[in-house]
């Protein structure tokens, strides 16, 4: 499997990557980070491969999926795969309005349902204070 995570800084890329990463724990998962400008609203990618590779890095149009956290990068995410995961107009409205720092949280629990991640293993990596946005996400419960 190989995904791309595409989003701004301060959106929680870095952390969904890593919270995916242990997702997948006692697989073989390699993991390319790349940084555009070094300061918030800047360009983070993430590369993640799951299963017997030699290289993080995924070219465009081979990622199996791309994770959007911020829509204004569809362009980007196209060029990688046409199978996007994003959120909605409704769901980035929500999430806003509620509490912005959960947004790497909610799309964690999309990509887990989407994973096939034992809901069980995904909660326990959130913090129990964020219990909420993911079931949110897990559920798909903004419409």
């Amino acid at each position: 499997m190989k995904i791309v995570l595409l989003g701004r800084g301060g959106e929680g890329v870095l952390y969904l990557s890593r919270l995916i990463i242990k997702s997948f724990d006692g697989q073989n998962i390699l993991s390319s980070e790349i940084h555009g400008m070094a300061k918030k609203g800047g360009l983070v990618e993430v590369h993640l491969k799951i299963g017997d590779y030699k290289s993080p890095i995924i070219g465009y149009r081979k990622a199996d999926l791309v994770v959007l956290l911020n829509n204004s990068l569809k362009k980007l995410a196209y060029l990688y795969s046409q199978n996007i995961i994003f959120l909605s107009e409704k769901e980035q409205e929500y999430i806003l309005k509620s509490n912005p720092k959960m947004l790497n949280i909610y799309m964690f629990a999309k990509l887990a349902k989407i994973l096939n991640i034992d809901y069980q293993k995904a909660i326990s990596l959130i913090n129990k204070n964020d219990t909420e946005f993911f079931n949110k996400g897990f559920n798909n419960d903004i419409q």
